[in-house]
């Protein structure tokens, strides 16, 4: 592979102790693309990569306030429900 005329025809400036190094990491390049290109698939079907499964807890009562102590510190109420103040036109 001849990066200098890769490198010219790009346009690219490379310094001529680059040049081995960059040839070696196209050439890795290359094989890893060849390596995927002739991949023989199996068959099966992976659905996902992880093994997620549900990871929900039971339901615990607890302890809760009525209506009145919740609202008790807010400025606007309208029958069963908190009113706030309009932010979208």
């Amino acid at each position: 592979m001849d990066i200098k005329s890769i490198a010219d025809s790009a346009k690219l400036e490379i310094k001529e102790n680059e040049y081995k190094e960059i040839e070696s990491k196209l050439e890795k390049s290359i094989i890893e693309f060849e390596n995927i290109v002739d991949f023989k698939d199996s068959g099966e079907i992976m659905f996902s990569s992880s093994f997620n499964h549900n990871c929900y807890k039971d339901d615990i009562v607890g302890t809760s306030i009525n209506r009145e102590k919740a609202f008790k510190n807010s400025k606007r109420k309208e029958g069963e429900y908190l009113s706030v103040p309009k932010v979208v036109e």
